[in-house]
């Protein structure tokens, strides 16, 4: 028998004493034992969380083909191409957000701006100056192909989090929490 471990998008590839995930399922490591793939899930238990090992034995490779096309077919659907912009463009950019980051508020010189989606190209997102605000570097990596207020309600829960573990038992603290949490709750809920 022989198996492979999936989480149904990436397989295991095993190299040395790491492992890769891979997209491809004939790069994945083929196990020619149970106990072998349930080890390797137990080395790498973090890299290796939510994977379950396979049989492939009664798989032939026209199977194999046939999956990896499948892969890439959604892969290529989900991607869509970035234009690039004119100096021109990103100057009515930087200067709509009055050169300072739309997330964090920091000022950026024009040569520090990058171009934020606010609506993620991968979330079906134009790639267009409407749907564009200037960003520093660290927030539109942090953000990635998130909403912009699921960004901020992420940020905005990080911090609630570690002031209430530093300093929660603190009265006014708890007065001010208490109102930040209404204000969050109402700002995205919606209401």
């Amino acid at each position: 028998m022989s198996y492979i471990m999936t989480n149904g998008i990436y397989y295991i590839f095993v190299q040395g004493k790491s492992i890769k995930k891979v997209l491809d399922v004939a790069k994945a490591t083929v196990f020619q034992n149970y106990d072998d793939a349930v080890g390797t899930i137990s080395k790498h238990k973090g890299k290796c969380k939510s994977y379950r090992i396979y049989d492939v034995t009664d798989l032939a490779s026209a199977d194999f083909d046939e999956i990896n096309r499948q892969k890439q077919q959604k892969k290529q659907q989900k991607k869509q191409s970035r234009r690039t912009y004119t100096p021109k463009e990103r100057s009515i950019i930087y200067k709509k957000d009055n050169g300072r980051c739309y997330l964090c508020g920091k000022e950026l010189l024009y040569s520090e701006m990058t171009l934020d989606h606010v609506i993620p190209l991968a979330k079906g997102g134009k790639d267009g100056i409407e749907n564009l605000r200037c960003c520093c570097a660290k927030c539109n990596q942090w953000k990635a192909d998130s909403y912009s207020g699921d960004f901020e309600n992420k940020i905005s829960n990080i911090y609630m989090h570690q002031m209430n573990d530093k300093i929660g038992n603190k009265f006014m603290w708890r007065f001010i929490k208490k109102y930040l949490d209404k204000q969050m709750t109402e700002l995205y809920s919606g209401a």
